[in-house]
């Protein structure tokens, strides 16, 4: 590019046309980035449990070959889980179905086990810290509901677990962080699509461990992607606001 660049102005730098017959440079493919592998051709934006899902979110923004997702088709190995307050029968005494839904995002953080996906619908949720109780799981508005879910008062802890998403969720007036993942040994974790406004502390934080343990470990934190939120009047009391 630099030798290309010193003849073109050697000669004068005139005006060039770009050739239609030109391959076109939309971005890199994902075989072409050291950080996160190629997923294996992932180009149907279908998230699935035998692949990082990190890669299927970074094939959406950077691979040439992925024209028309806007979001990802989950599919996972377990149950699919339905939080859903505004329906007439919800309780966090019901099974979690589109009939009999939950009605807490909290209770489902701790009743979801891996490979479920939880899916909630449009709706306020300001029943407390929602803590995902296990790795392996989705978190995500359900389809057409995204930054329709609105979390307020507490936002979500993620604490230990890894094969995580977060997507499609908006978080308003969050005492503490709105998104906050603490490792150890956290790998392969999505934030993705949120919108958070008001927070005391970070939209997002990513930690190694506690901050009042040890501020400065993030050893054991791998292949976190957070990638297409909206983060609006975050406090920066901490460094690690994003």
């Amino acid at each position: 590019g630099q030798l290309a660049t010193f003849f073109w102005r050697y000669k004068g730098s005139p005006s060039v046309e770009v050739s239609p017959l030109s391959p076109a440079c939309t971005g890199l493919p994902p075989v072409d980035n050291p950080v996160i592998p190629d997923s294996g051709g992932t180009t149907d934006c279908v998230a699935t449990t035998a692949e990082p899902w990190a890669s299927v979110w970074f094939d959406m923004h950077y691979s040439d070959t992925v024209q028309s997702c806007t979001r990802p088709v989950f599919s996972v190995s377990g149950a699919t889980r339905i939080v859903d307050r505004t329906h007439p029968n919800a309780s966090d005494g019901n099974p979690g179905t589109a009939s009999a839904p939950w009605r807490t995002i909290v209770h489902a953080a701790e009743e979801a086990n891996s490979g479920d996906i939880v899916f909630v619908k449009a709706g306020t949720y300001d029943d407390g810290r929602i803590e995902p109780r296990t790795s392996n799981v989705v978190f995500s508005a359900y389809p057409g509901d995204e930054h329709e879910v609105v979390i307020r008062g507490w936002g979500i802890r993620a604490k230990g677990t890894s094969n995580l998403i977060i997507h499609g969720f908006k978080f308003r007036d969050i005492a503490n962080n709105a998104i906050q993942v603490i490792g150890p040994d956290v790998r392969n974790v999505v934030i993705a699509d949120n919108d958070t406004y008001n927070t005391d502390y970070a939209g997002v934080s990513v930690r190694g461990v506690l901050s009042s343990s040890d501020p400065e470990n993030f050893d054991g934190v791998r292949d976190i992607l957070i990638i297409g939120n909206k983060i609006r009047r975050a406090s920066m009391i901490n460094s690690e606001v994003l």
